[in-house]
């Protein structure tokens, strides 16, 4: 088996009148053509995009609105144990305080 080195064919090269007499070249071309020509065209509207939302996901954004426009923090709650740490009548349960620290629910 004999490997031919890059350079030495034994076809002399093709010219390009010869490329583009060639039925396939000519035929994408052809192709290429039309297809740019569709694309092109101005009787065809452009494509758009559409998204329909369900009930329950619209429900959903209603809920998390309301969330997000609630206070974080119980304002009156605060104050009411805020009052109790400084006044000294706060009291935590030991076992409620070791449940807590222990992980328990």
């Amino acid at each position: 088996m004999e490997i031919e080195r890059v350079g030495q064919h034994s076809q002399p090269p093709i010219s390009a009148d010869q490329v583009s007499q060639n039925a396939a070249v000519q035929q994408a071309a052809r192709l290429l053509r039309e297809n740019a020509a569709r694309t092109e065209s101005p009787q065809s509207p452009p494509p758009t995009d559409s998204v329909e939302i369900s009930p329950q996901a619209r429900d959903l954004a209603r809920a998390q609105e309301a969330v997000e426009a609630s206070p974080d923090v119980r304002a009156e709650r605060v104050a009411e144990l805020r009052r109790q740490i400084e006044d000294g009548t706060y009291h935590v349960p030991a076992e409620v305080l070791a449940q807590k620290l222990l992980g328990g629910a």
